[in-house]
């Protein structure tokens, strides 16, 4: 597993997208949209277009390709859980 760049070592959309991807797929327990943006937030404080918007947004973007294609799975209450092992290894 990579390591993710944090703070002021996010310097793209990207870096911020894979620290997205990232705190997701590392989840152990049961997780909500607001718990990843605070996980998202506190690590990306220090990227200088931190933005809650668009963390937000890009979020709540992962989330739902990420349960599109099965990789997570909605328990209710808006809360998620990951349907794979991660990292998947075969």
């Amino acid at each position: 597993m990579c390591r993710l760049k944090e703070g002021s070592d996010i310097k793209t959309y990207a870096d911020l997208q894979n620290l997205i991807s990232g705190i997701i797929l590392r989840q152990t327990t049961e997780f909500s949209l607001e718990e990843i943006c605070r996980q998202v937030e506190s690590k990306a404080n220090g990227f200088h277009l931190n933005d809650s918007g668009e963390i937000h947004k890009r979020c709540t973007e992962t989330l739902s390709a990420l349960y599109s294609i099965d990789c997570i799975k909605c328990t209710g209450d808006d809360k998620y859980k990951l349907a794979i092992g991660f990292p998947s290894i075969y």
